[in-house]
């Protein structure tokens, strides 16, 4: 009888951690990514309001659009990563911020929370991704060459003055409130999304 009492608790007990390992978890875990990250209210709004838009111009509803966008300032950064940045360290397609370091080889490569082979943009607290949101209707994110508070370089299409988009509030000037121009363009069968600081 003790033995059937220790081989049931046993079983009990293996049972209980096997649901508590493959349901509990992942549930929590899901309700978890629900919760919006822990960021600065008016910065989490704007960025929502930027992937808005930013479908919207990726879709042709509009070509162009202009918005209010706000980084809180010395604290965040926004990357746009091109649909050819991979995971691997030091991938010359995707974006480096050139600001920290302008001869930097290093390059941000891509976050788990982007999917492989679509363009995505992130915004980053201090070296990590605290929201990104994945385009399957962009390729590319990009910014101007002499723009001076888009700093990211990474990858340059060929004939233009479009590099990788970055945009943060740590270096040259502070971003704070500022508005953006989000432009739709087919370069090669590529559909480009042009972010201008206005």
């Amino acid at each position: 009888m003790a033995i059937e009492l220790s081989l049931k608790f046993w079983m009990g007990l293996l049972l209980g951690a096997l649901i508590v390992a493959f349901v509990f978890i992942p549930l929590a875990k899901s309700l978890w990514s629900l919760l919006p990250p822990n960021v600065d209210e008016s910065t989490y709004a704007s960025f929502l309001e930027l992937d808005k838009k930013l479908i919207e111009v990726s879709q042709g509803s509009r070509s162009e659009i202009e918005l209010p966008f706000y980084l809180k300032p010395s604290v965040y950064i926004l990357i746009g990563f091109n649909k050819e940045c991979s995971r691997n360290q030091n991938d010359n397609k995707c974006p480096a911020v050139g600001c920290y370091n302008p001869s930097s080889d290093y390059y941000i490569q891509l976050p788990d929370e982007c999917a492989l082979g679509r363009s995505c943009l992130c915004l980053y607290d201090k070296n990590r991704p605290v929201i990104c949101r994945s385009y399957s209707d962009i390729d590319y994110l990009v910014g101007n060459t002499d723009s001076i508070l888009n700093e990211g370089n990474g990858i340059n299409i060929q004939g233009t003055n479009y590099e990788s988009f970055a945009l943060y509030g740590k270096c040259k000037e502070e971003f704070g409130a500022r508005k953006l121009k989000l432009e739709r363009k087919l370069i090669d069968e590529n559909i480009l999304i042009h972010v201008t600081v206005l």
